[in-house]
């Protein structure tokens, strides 16, 4: 009886194992080809809705941003989800929509220039809906932190939008006169000259050329 106990023991320690062994090697290839059909679904998905927004579908495009965002919140497309969400609502005139969306990337990850960029989107959200003292913030919050020369003249010029729209027009010859200043390559060097020459010819008066001459 001891000899049949021994047996049985001997059987159930070493035997199991080999089992437990065949089966994790079993499974271990099936999540690893789970994985890998999961990754290929995810980059099809934003692919999708890539091709719909480049062709102008929006509402399409939209829909399928959306359901990319709710079926892969983890994966490596959903920031860029997220923003081309915002895209579509701006594009829309949908500004506070577009906000809410361009705000979630600050949830998600502050450390991305995508994240830098949907900030500068928030101000021209603001500044095309006419919210001038709300765009002048979040310019002046941004342009207070690193960036190239481009993106300097792209907040300066906006900064010059803004002030126009405030009617504060000498404040914004000034920031005009900044981004020509800091262009970095011709287009956006002549785009501050052209506005700036409409100004003077247009716009300002003497004691205003005169004010900003001192």
């Amino acid at each position: 009886m001891k000899t049949v106990k021994i047996i049985t023991i001997f059987f159930i320690f070493f035997q199991t194992p080999s089992f437990l062994i065949f089966s994790v090697q079993a499974e271990t290839p099936r999540k690893e080809k789970d994985i890998i059909q999961h990754r290929h679904l995810e980059k099809e998905s934003f692919a999708v809705a890539e091709n719909l927004f480049k062709k102008s579908k929006y509402d399409q495009a939209l829909v399928q941003y959306k359901n990319h965002i709710k079926y892969f919140p983890e994966g490596d497309f959903v920031e860029n989800a997220v923003f081309q969400s915002g895209e579509i609502y701006r594009l829309r005139k949908n500004y506070f929509t577009a906000i809410r969306y361009y705000q979630l990337l600050k949830k998600i990850n502050i450390k991305t220039d995508l994240y830098n960029e949907s900030e500068y989107k928030i101000a021209l959200c603001y500044l095309q809906s006419g919210h001038y003292e709300n765009a002048l913030l979040k310019l002046e919050s941004i342009y207070s932190k690193p960036h190239d020369g481009r993106r300097k003249w792209d907040i300066l010029f906006l900064m010059g939008k803004t002030f126009e729209g405030m009617q504060d027009k000498r404040a914004a010859f000034k920031k005009y006169m900044l981004s020509m200043l800091i262009a970095q390559d011709i287009e956006r060097k002549e785009k501050s000259e052209q506005r700036i020459v409409e100004m003077i010819q247009h716009e300002l008066n003497l004691d205003d050329l005169v004010n900003l001459a001192e």
